[in-house]
């Protein structure tokens, strides 16, 4: 009973997927010639919550990170403290944290 059970389940769900992508290369002529780096550390232009401008700045090395406001050019400028000591902080679009 199991094994039919098994068999079924398994018959149903290779049905539903869907099938696999081809692994060959476009022509060359198709090709895109810009290359696009991400990282985990950038914003890469895009706009970002509250929550993920914290996260950025806390991952550059600021603690007590607060009073958070965007301004009207999309970056984001913090109160934090840094190695004990009080300061402000921004991130930019680019996602580089700075200190100021």
């Amino acid at each position: 009973m199991r094994a039919a059970f098994a068999s079924m389940a398994f018959l149903i769900l290779a049905a539903q997927a869907p099938p696999a992508a081809s692994q060959t290369s476009p022509p060359a002529a198709m090709q895109s010639s810009t290359t696009t780096t991400t990282s985990t550390s950038t914003v890469s232009g895009t706009p970002v919550s509250r929550t993920q401008a914290r996260d950025h700045m806390r991952a550059g090395g600021y603690r007590h990170v607060h009073a958070l406001l965007k301004g009207p050019d999309g970056v984001w400028h913090a109160k934090a403290t840094k190695d004990g000591q009080p300061c402000d902080v921004s991130l930019d679009l680019m996602g580089a944290v700075t200190a100021s």
